[in-house]
């Protein structure tokens, strides 16, 4: 998950001992972090990862997952690829150019974010604070109910919700949004 129960906890103004409500905050928490993973079109999860990707002629080879913390192979045992440079945000690039095709290049490497933890002895999370709050924020609007909500009147009480792109379900906040426009992969 994109954040942790304690921090989600106080962001709610939940009192750490407090366990009755963990469960739903838990799955507020993994349903924001869903939400974001699929707005951004990426997994924010370090982990080791198998890819394979098309190549285009270019010299650029983008991978899904950064960063990249290290490449593990590059091609397959019979054709392994060696001549590139790894630059930042998951780019590879060969002067050479890569082989054009559909998902010909295997790429197996290393790559994403080291995610928040509650546990003792965790590494310490390198997730951009960006990410994590545009996570509580997130949060805090499915615990309360009030994601979507655009407008709401007191007389004669009234409430209005804003439409998504699919006109029914809302988009995420606008908040949210803009925490996290620099995190959305860009490519395929």
């Amino acid at each position: 998950m994109l954040s942790t129960l304690s921090k989600t906890k106080q962001q709610l103004l939940i009192l750490q001992e407090d366990a009755s409500t963990d469960d739903q905050v838990l799955m507020c928490l993994q349903a924001a972090s869903e939400a974001i993973e699929q707005y951004c079109r990426r997994s924010f999860e370090l982990k080791e990862r198998t890819e394979l990707c098309s190549g285009l002629g270019s010299t650029m080879l983008p991978l899904r997952a950064y960063p990249v913390t290290s490449i593990l192979s590059v091609g397959d045992s019979s054709y392994p690829i060696t001549d590139y440079i790894q630059f930042d945000e998951g780019m590879l690039y060969r002067e050479q150019r890569w082989p054009c095709g559909s998902f010909n290049i295997r790429v197996h490497y290393v790559g994403g974010y080291v995610l928040p933890s509650d546990e003792d002895g965790a590494p310490v999370s390198n997730l951009p604070i960006s990410v994590e709050y545009a996570c509580l924020l997130l949060c805090k609007q499915l615990y309360s109910g009030e994601w979507g909500k655009v407008s709401e009147r007191i007389g004669d009480y009234s409430v209005t919700y804003e439409k998504g792109l699919d006109g029914e379900s809302p988009n995420l906040p606008r908040a949210v949004r803009a925490l996290l426009r620099s995190h959305v992969r860009r490519w395929r």
